[in-house]
């Protein structure tokens, strides 16, 4: 991305923004076809992200830019969940992405969704990319270890009713600065560990206190029970 944003980078940006808007999420192919190179679709598309006009998903290394995170979380929502119906009718118990892609093959609704995407082929290699991305958010971890030369093997687990959330809004951390004294031995070895781990000082302790309130949670709630029965026998 170029410092200073040109007007035709501006133009591109609003006829990609356009497609946005009718879409929802798109690839980056789908500005392509407007007739501009891929590096001029992406620049345009990474100026609205900055401008804070879209929102940038990645899925197996496959990235997709929707309109907002709602409109995100529900494209890939409708991918998740046709995929999942997909692979329980097949009664598949493991799948694998070339596996899954067999399967939206087999399905001409299913293709047509997700050609908007992807190119359902077996040969496309990022359709089997997009694929594993969406097999890893849906199941998590492969029951197969991912190794060079071997392929990722997941277990299809049709028993659960809901899927883990794949886009979630970040939360931002409010951090109170606090001056705590201390010993020169212990300052020595903070320094030490938090040069080993190659962060800061404050970061290490910060981590450490957070930690530490984490271990505390249960033994503060059980106290409050406590406290909350004593004053119900009174």
């Amino acid at each position: 991305m170029p410092r200073g944003i040109s007007k035709k980078v501006k133009r591109r940006a609003e006829e990609a923004a356009h497609l946005l808007r009718v879409y929802g999420c798109i690839p980056t192919s789908a500005v392509v076809k407007l007739g501009f190179s891929r590096t001029q679709a992406e620049n345009a598309l990474k100026y609205l992200v900055s401008a804070g006009r879209a929102v940038r998903v990645e899925i197996g290394g496959i990235a997709l830019w929707c309109y907002s995170r709602k409109s995100a979380a529900r494209h890939l929502g409708r991918l998740r969940r046709a995929l999942r119906a997909l692979i329980c009718a097949a009664g598949a118990k493991y799948v694998s992405p070339r596996g899954a892609l067999e399967i939206v093959m087999r399905s001409r609704e299913a293709r047509k969704l997700f050609s908007r995407y992807i190119n359902p082929r077996p040969e496309d290699a990022a359709a089997l990319r997009f694929l594993r991305g969406l097999l890893a958010s849906m199941y998590g971890e492969p029951m197969l270890r991912v190794k060079k030369g071997t392929t990722p093997l997941y277990f299809a687990d049709c028993r659960r009713r809901r899927l883990p959330p794949l886009v979630r809004r970040r939360q931002k951390k409010e951090y109170r600065s606090v001056q705590v004294r201390a010993e020169p031995e212990l300052k020595e070895a903070l320094l030490k560990a938090a040069e080993a781990e190659g962060v800061s000082a404050s970061a290490l302790v910060r981590l450490a206190v957070e930690r530490l309130l984490e271990r505390m949670k249960p033994a503060a709630m059980h106290k409050a029970l406590e406290f909350k029965n004593t004053q119900k026998q009174r």
